[in-house]
């Protein structure tokens, strides 16, 4: 577990980050942390919580949708721009998805419909079409 939530964080998320692939929850919400989450999530395998909340700008990578185990995912209030990965639905396990607050864009993936263990989805805010 590794919580690093309103500690004034700033630049991008290191690299070594994505090599404690033992990892099973990581939060790094009300940082100022720059740039995006690297493609190299997908190393994360365990991890079954992320929230990057107020942070962070770019794309989501689509590596984000190989984490099978993921439970939570809180990415709002971000600057994310362009269209959601369309593997989304692959979150077998997702309860918890909150993308609220970007500056998403495009058609939800129809995937989405695949998240049968879903309880709570948050994406008001985007510019869906």
């Amino acid at each position: 577990v590794l919580i690093l939530d309103n500690n004034a964080l700033e630049g991008p998320i290191p690299l070594s980050i994505y090599q404690l692939v033992r990892l099973f929850v990581f939060y790094m919400s009300d940082n100022m942390l720059t740039g995006s989450i690297s493609t190299s999530i997908n190393n994360l395998t365990s991890l079954q919580g992320l929230d990057s909340s107020n942070n962070l700008s770019s794309t989501l990578p689509s590596g984000l949708c190989k984490l099978k185990d993921l439970w939570e995912l809180y990415l709002q209030d971000n600057s994310c721009t362009g269209h959601l990965p369309l593997g989304l639905g692959n979150f077998a396990m997702v309860r918890y998805m909150d993308i609220s607050a970007n500056k998403q864009s495009g058609e939800l993936p129809a995937s989405l419909s695949k998240l049968q263990m879903l309880e709570y989805l948050s994406i008001p805010w985007n510019t869906f079409d």
